[in-house]
């Protein structure tokens, strides 16, 4: 059967969502929905498929099997569990939600409702980044001792008080800065990589030249996991000779050193000169997940990344925020434990 999909939220995240989706097997474009009506009617009319300006209207159509949401952080939830009361698959964007008890909520949601929940979070699936959770599991590589994430970005001084997107200026409507909107996918990847973080013992978080918002530009952590290693997050949008934001994540383990730049490793440094076989780098890309995502509706099986993954990444960041703003250790332990599914 060739499932259907709606694309609800028509800003720019989804014009890459939507050419994905043309790309991926097994299931359709059949629907696009957004709340500004000649948005809508435009989209849809581009890509031949019916518009709704309403969830509630696209939802009483049976040919719709995943909901793809786009859309800013606070209608995650809301939309979502909408989508799941009707028996949709849904397909949400990172941030999965504000908070762990929306995510919650989402979770369970699904789980009554029998269908997947999944979060976009492609750097995953990647070629180079795939190989490198092989080899860490198997050992390959040694024992993993430390990590350091950078994310380097730059946005204007005046950005919050002139971009047409209020909602990132709060982080009642956004979450927070550059650590919730684009460093979240790289505390994934760590997560991925290394396992669940168990604490963030410190963390400095501030806005330093950004008027006009309530979200950081700056912070740092650091944070110890389940399995004894220590990283280092640095993010910030306040590097102007970073013109585009810049990601490099240095991985540490008892014989190699593993420098990765997005999704792509660039440089292993080995303690005996031992290289190591990568295979060819395939991007990871909206695509590569999406086909997952179908793949996972078809089987039965979990999707490559689900509610949980994406509620423990959220709880990192939300924790990130925690230290910073009280000045002490945020503990883990109990929220990897209760976000652990086969969901």
């Amino acid at each position: 059967m060739t499932m259907g999909v709606a694309v609800v939220g028509l800003g720019g995240i989804s014009r890459g969502h939507i050419a994905a989706w043309k790309r991926v097997n097994g299931a359709t474009l059949r629907a696009v929905c957004d709340m500004v009506p000649e948005r809508a009617a435009a989209v849809g009319e581009e890509h031949g498929v019916a518009s709704f300006t309403e969830v509630e209207a696209l939802l009483e159509r049976d040919d719709i099997h995943i909901v793809d949401l786009c859309l800013p952080p606070a209608a995650h939830a809301p939309v979502a569990l909408q989508a799941l009361a009707a028996g949709r698959h849904v397909m949400v964007e990172k941030p999965i939600a504000l908070t762990l008890d929306d995510a919650t909520r989402m979770r369970e949601a699904a789980v009554k409702a029998g269908v997947q929940l999944g979060v976009v979070s492609q750097l995953r699936f990647s070629s180079h980044m795939q190989q490198l959770r092989a080899w860490l599991q198997e050992g390959r590589l040694g024992k993993p001792l430390a990590a350091h994430l950078e994310l380097k970005g730059f946005l204007p001084f005046d950005f919050y008080q002139t971009s047409d997107k209020a909602y990132l200026r709060d982080p009642e409507s956004s979450g927070g800065g550059m650590l919730m909107q684009v460093g979240i996918h790289h505390v994934d990847m760590l997560r991925f990589q290394l396992g669940d973080v168990d604490a963030v013992t410190w963390a400095r978080v501030e806005n330093l030249a950004h008027p006009g918002a309530r979200v950081e530009d700056f912070a740092v952590a650091h944070l110890t996991f389940a399995s004894g290693v220590n990283g280092l997050v640095e993010s910030a949008s306040i590097w102007p000779q970073e013109q585009r934001r810049q990601t490099h994540l240095t991985i540490a383990t008892e014989q190699f050193t593993i420098g990765i730049v997005r999704d792509r490793v660039v440089e292993t440094n080995s303690q005996n000169g031992q290289g190591l076989p990568w295979p060819e780098y395939v991007p990871g890309t909206h695509q590569l997940q999406l086909q997952d995502f179908v793949d996972s509706v078809a089987s039965g099986r979990p999707c490559g990344v689900t509610a949980g993954d994406g509620a423990r990444s959220l709880a990192v960041v939300r924790a990130i925020y925690e230290a910073g703003a009280t000045g002490t250790a945020v503990d883990l332990t109990g929220v990897n434990a209760g976000y652990r599914e086969a969901m």
